[in-house]
């Protein structure tokens, strides 16, 4: 590990320490894992398809989901109606449950794939020791442990992709939503079905209606 990683996740780990989170007791529910009121009922390791009729919907359903703002529909995760949360509980989900890919892959092109995944873990407080094993574990599920040493240029956009993903599942979160935009080919929904597998999360795809 470089340096400079170790200062960045130093910085992180100071600055998460000041965001106030409450830790709910959190039962892992293999049915109805994901439901989303008139819309939608997920149980884990399956991917599911939201179609939005705009941009801006497709937004909304973003913020929603990454409990950014408040939705108008009840949202269930393993039967916590995540709009009844207070703030410092709506904190703790976001960090441990929820992991959201928009607004572009959060990669530091300074550092390999590893190192970029084992950072990306930094704000949540585990062990050194646990986020290697964690960063590890997620790279061998997208098949790119062998290209562990590269960094971001270094790689194709389908590998970028699989990086991202990686870093969104190496939490081990309940949730996964990620915008269609993200996905590079047909093989994108493919490894979003393995990882959902795998790590027995649901896995949300927004997708915008043509």
């Amino acid at each position: 590990m470089t340096t400079d990683l170790r200062i960045l996740s130093e910085a992180s780990r100071i600055k998460s320490s000041l965001v106030e989170r409450e830790a709910l007791e959190w039962i892992p529910c293999s049915e109805e894992t994901l439901s989303v009121e008139g819309h939608c009922q997920v149980s884990q390791g399956h991917v599911r398809i939201l179609s939005c009729r705009s941009a801006q919907e497709l937004s909304a359903w973003t913020e929603a989901l990454s409990l950014k703002q408040k939705s108008q529909t009840n949202i269930f995760l393993d039967k916590v109606c995540l709009n009844d949360l207070t703030d410092r509980q709506v904190n703790w989900v976001r960090h441990y449950k929820i992991s959201v890919l928009a607004g572009g892959f959060k990669f530091i092109d300074l550092l390999n794939s590893f190192e970029n995944v084992e950072y990306a873990l930094s704000p949540l407080g585990m062990s050194l020791r646990d986020r290697q094993v964690a960063a590890e574990k997620a790279l061998r599920a997208v098949e790119l442990w062998e290209h562990r040493f590269k960094r971001p240029h270094q790689m194709s956009l389908e590998m970028r992709f699989r990086v991202g993903l990686a870093q969104a599942i190496a939490k081990s979160p309940r949730l996964v939503v990620i915008e269609d935009r993200f996905l590079t080919d047909v093989s994108s929904l493919n490894w979003l079905e393995r990882v959902a597998t795998l790590y027995g999360c649901v896995v949300l795809v927004l997708q915008l209606e043509a």
